[in-house]
């Protein structure tokens, strides 16, 4: 919010909370960073709709939980949710009551900023809080209108990709004619489905009709997009299924080795260099991998790879076992971890759950859902099959008829080089007022559970001490959740979910719901999506669970092509890169953006701007290698206020979000 210039923020839904009572009413809200602070106000009325009576007045003034330190507030009147606005008969109270009335607070018409201008001159006696404003209300919003979340999250990376691509052409000097009104248009379609209630799920059903074609929208025209940005960078190509090379784009700031489809069940293994591109010949022959698929004497199917031990029940597709395994080191046995399974318990286990809000379908999951689990007999209903066998993957396909109104279909798989083990879903989902979850039990102690949020992470507590603990039964998280104690742990990703939950030591994902209204068909129909299981050593800054996640979220963009003038030897291209002092990968320091200034096409100085952040809640030191640069300096989020970055080299402190523009050679 600092970053754009927003000083200043107001809500009053916080005075829903279900639980617990807001302890400010005026107050600096303080980032993940713990430098950003933003002035904050909550409302005291406890209502966007005043009428502007006595009663209203008389409770700005008692319920400021802050007026020892701001006597000031404000009253937010007039007919909202729906329109109307202003009545006669408020104005009419508000110039009376403007002229003073013994009894009453003084009271007087003004407008947002002036108030908050006129707070900001003095904060010194106001309180801080730090870190996430949690509303104990509305935690359904995380997982209802799933098609939509699903596309949400496609789109988002679509076009993350799209500006990447078109900057890497960029700093190659091969971009003539950048599409900025379409690539514009294209993220203006996605915003308005972010808008308040879309993505939520909490609109009524034909909103949704409207977003599915807004998204086919997106895909389309993206699709097309991304060839153009792929052949600026390596010319014309043909598209063919046999074709000689393989072009593999890499839109993240690490390098890659990844197994990726060629279509007709061809797969290959393919090394890509970090924020950049390669091309190679189509691999022939037989491939070479390390996986590998067996059957236990004890009834168990045996998943393994260089880096990951699996054993999945052949009876019910659930997992038994999951280790991480060490680097190798020369004449000594790969050490395995423990299991991140604990003993006697099963993962990625279905449960299903009664969900009837008792009010808003498909707004609210309250706490008593949890105490309404639905008995179903999965083991009877499931059919286990091997499907691939290595050596770049193997595969189990699991049927499960987990109630009459949903049908799972689950491959699980793991693939050559890969430390996570994946999960891909098809479910056809007819239920009413239930909510689907899967279950991860893992073997650590510890007090708080971790979750991936915007440009960072925010650690929770696992237990119930107190009263805010205990209403925090579903809360939000972005690509991944990890539980880890000192030494171990586990992390469990996703490619669209955003509802998670976490008690003790086991993980829940939350993946589909089944709410009436305001739409009555909300998420009825097949749903596809994916989830992910990532035991590693070490702490979760130690693990690389921000960089699987990322790369479980965007995969390779490979495109098979007849090219000429490429040798038939591998070739990469890194374009952007940022190291330590040392000189090594700048490790704690994520590049999430690369793009096109927005002033690219206007301006004069052509410019590529990236967004850093500190992902691991530490200091770091980097230093930045971009090619084809001429100045680089620091920019706000919205590029402007340009500072020189003395050396390319910057400081990160926790969590700290940084942004830079890069101006290129002519």
């Amino acid at each position: 919010m600092k970053g754009v210039g927003i000083d200043y923020f107001l809500t009053q839904k916080l005075s829903w909370n279900e639980t617990n009572k807001f302890p400010y009413s005026t107050f600096l809200w303080e980032g993940l960073d713990g430098e950003s602070r933003v002035l904050t106000h909550f409302p005291p009325a406890d209502t966007y709709n005043a009428r502007v009576d006595a009663k209203e007045c008389l409770m700005t003034e008692s319920n400021n939980k802050d007026r020892e330190r701001c006597a000031k507030s404000l009253m937010l009147y007039g007919h909202g949710d729906g329109g109307g606005g202003p009545q006669m008969q408020m104005l009419e109270r508000l110039q009376r009551f403007s002229a003073g009335i013994a009894g009453l607070p003084s009271v007087k018409l003004g407008s947002p900023s002036a108030f908050f201008h006129d707070l900001s001159r003095d904060t010194s006696k106001l309180l801080t809080w730090s870190g996430e404003l949690y509303f104990e209300k509305h935690r359904g919003t995380y997982t209802s209108q799933a098609k939509n979340k699903y596309w949400n999250r496609k789109c988002e990376v679509l076009l993350h990709d799209i500006e990447c691509l078109f900057a890497f052409a960029a700093l190659q000097n091969r971009l003539e004619n950048y599409p900025q009104e379409e690539i514009a248009r294209l993220w203006k379609l996605l915003l308005l489905n972010q808008f308040h209630d879309v993505l939520p799920g909490s609109s009524i059903g034909l909103v949704y009709k409207d977003s599915d074609a807004h998204y086919r929208d997106i895909q389309t025209s993206g699709a097309k997009l991304i060839d153009v940005a792929v052949s600026l960078l390596v010319g014309p190509f043909r598209a063919e299924p046999n074709a000689s090379c393989l072009i593999a784009c890499n839109t993240l700031p690490f390098a890659r080795s990844e197994v990726v489809s060629l279509g007709s069940d061809s797969l290959a293994l393919i090394d890509a260099p970090a924020m950049g591109f390669t091309v190679l010949p189509t691999p022939t022959g037989a491939p070479a991998g390390d996986v590998t698929c067996t059957r236990t004497e004890g009834g168990l199917f045996a998943l393994e790879n260089t880096w990951l031990y699996a054993e999945i029940d052949a009876r019910d597709g659930t997992v038994v076992t999951l280790c991480a395994k060490a680097e190798p080191e020369a004449g000594q046995p790969q050490r395995r971890s423990q299991s991140a399974v604990p003993r006697g318990r099963h993962a990625n286990r279905f449960v299903i759950y009664d969900d009837t809000p008792n009010y808003w379908d498909n707004w609210d999951l309250d706490a008593f859902h949890l105490e309404k689990p639905i008995t179903v007999d999965a083991e009877s209903h499931t059919f286990v099959e091997q499907t691939d066998c290595g050596p770049l993957r193997a595969s189990l396909r699991v049927q499960i008829q987990l109630t009459r109104k949903c049908n799972i279909i689950q491959v699980i798989s793991l693939s050559a080089n890969s430390r996570r083990l994946e999960f891909h879903l098809q479910v056809d989902w007819t239920e009413a007022h239930r909510v689907l979850k899967v279950e991860f039990p893992v073997n650590v102690h510890t007090p708080v559970a971790t979750y991936e949020t915007q440009f960072g992470s925010v650690q929770r507590a696992t237990n119930t001490n107190t009263s805010w603990e205990a209403a925090r039964f579903e809360v939000c998280g972005h690509k991944w959740a990890d539980l880890s104690e000192h030494g171990f742990g586990m992390a469990l990703l996703n490619d669209s979910k955003y509802g998670y939950s976490a008690r003790q030591n086991t993980l829940w994902l939350t993946l589909l719901r089944a709410g009436k209204m305001p739409d009555e068909n909300a998420d009825m129909g097949t749903h596809s999506f994916a989830y992910a299981a990532v035991p590693h050593f070490g702490s979760l800054q130690e693990s690389g669970v921000i960089e699987e996640a990322a790369a479980f979220n965007d995969p390779l963009i490979v495109r098979p092509a007849q090219l000429h003038g490429f040798a038939q030897q591998p070739q990469s291209f890194q374009l952007v890169t940022h190291r330590s002092a040392e000189g090594q990968m700048a490790v704690g320091v994520m590049l999430d953006t690369l793009k096109l200034a927005d002033d690219y096409e206007e301006s004069k100085q052509k410019r590529v701007v990236a967004r850093f952040y500190e992902c691991h809640g530490g200091s770091h030191d980097t230093r930045l290698f971009v090619l084809n640069a001429t100045r680089i300096e620091e920019v706000n989020l919205l590029e402007e206020d340009p500072r020189p970055v003395p050396d390319a080299q910057l400081h990160f402190s926790p969590f700290q979000l940084r942004t830079v523009a890069f101006t290129l050679s002519e």
